[in-house]
C-alpha cells in the first residue's frame, strides 16, 4: 500500500509540530502542521486530510472538541490524539470524542510513525464502508452491516493491541502483557485458546476463518482490515 495519505499535525508548540511534519514527510507522507482549530478550519476550507494528529491542550478550542466536530463532519477521517494526561478516564473521553489512537506525551517520532502505519494498514481504500468490520472499543463489540458480536475484556484488549501494532503483529509476551499475564507455558496455552475463540467471533462478522494467524509459535498477526470506532 502506498503512503499517499494526507496528514495534518495540530500542535501549538511549533518545534514539536515541525519535527513531526519533517519526520512524516521524510517517510513518504504528505504532512502539514497547524497550531490551532482556526488554522485547521482554514486548511480544510481548501484541502482535505485522511489523518489528524491532534494535541489536546490547544489555544481556543481544545482537542476533544475538535475531534468531535471533525468526526461528525468527516466520518472516515482518522484521529490520533496526543496528550500529557495519563488517566484512563481521559483516554475514555478521547475515544468517545472520536480518537482512533491515543498516545501519551512524550511521543517519539518512531512511535507516531508506527501509529500512522497502523492506520494505513487497516484503512481499505475503495472498499464499501458498509462491508467494513468495525470495532467499538467502549462497547467491546465487533460488527458488520448485519451482525454484531460482544467480546470479552481479554479478547477486546488483544484485538485492540493487534490493530494498533506495527504490521498488526505482536509476540506472545506482548500479548500476555496486554491481558496482565506473565509469560509461562500455561499462559501461552490459555492465550492460544483465547485467540481461537476470538477468531470464531471474527468469523461471525464475515472475516477469514483464521483472521489472527500464528507465526511459528512466536507471534500472532491480524491479517484482516478492522476499523476502530
Amino acid at each position: 500500500m502506498s503512503n499517499c495519505i494526507n496528514i495534518v499535525v495540530i500542535e501549538d508548540y511549533k518545534p514539536l509540530c515541525d519535527m513531526f511534519v519533517y519526520y512524516l514527510s521524510n517517510n513518504g507522507y504528505s504532512a502539514v502542521g497547524v497550531g490551532s482549530a482556526l488554522e485547521l478550519d482554514d486548511y480544510f476550507s481548501n484541502n482535505h486530510a485522511n489523518v489528524l494528529i491532534l494535541d489536546i491542550n490547544l489555544p481556543g478550542e481544545d482537542g476533544f472538541s475538535i475531534a468531535r466536530r471533525y468526526r461528525a463532519a468527516y466520518p472516515e477521517i482518522n484521529i490520533v490524539m496526543l496528550t500529557t494526561k495519563h488517566e484512563v478516564k481521559d483516554k475514555v473521553v478521547g475515544y468517545e470524542s472520536g480518537a482512533d489512537i491515543y498516545l501519551s506525551k512524550p511521543v517519539s517520532v518512531e512511535e507516531l510513525s508506527a501509529a500512522i502505519f497502523s492506520i494505513k494498514r487497516r484503512v481499505s481504500y475503495g472498499v464499501n464502508p458498509s462491508n467494513q468490520v468495525k470495532f467499538n472499543l467502549i462497547k467491546r463489540e465487533i460488527s458488520n452491516n448485519q451482525h454484531s458480536v460482544q467480546l470479552t475484556r481479554q479478547q477486546a484488549k488483544i484485538l485492540h493491541g493487534l490493530v494498533d501494532a506495527t504490521e498488526n503483529r505482536l509476540n506472545h509476551q506482548e500479548l500476555l502483557e496486554l491481558i496482565n499475564k506473565i509469560y509461562s507455558e500455561a499462559n501461552q496455552k490459555a492465550l492460544a485458546v483465547c485467540i481461537f475463540r476470538l477468531n470464531k467471533k471474527l468469523l461471525e462478522v464475515g472475516l477469514d476463518d483464521v483472521a489472527i494467524k500464528s507465526d511459528w509459535n512466536q507471534s500472532y498477526q491480524l491479517t484482516e482490515s478492522i476499523v476502530i470506532l
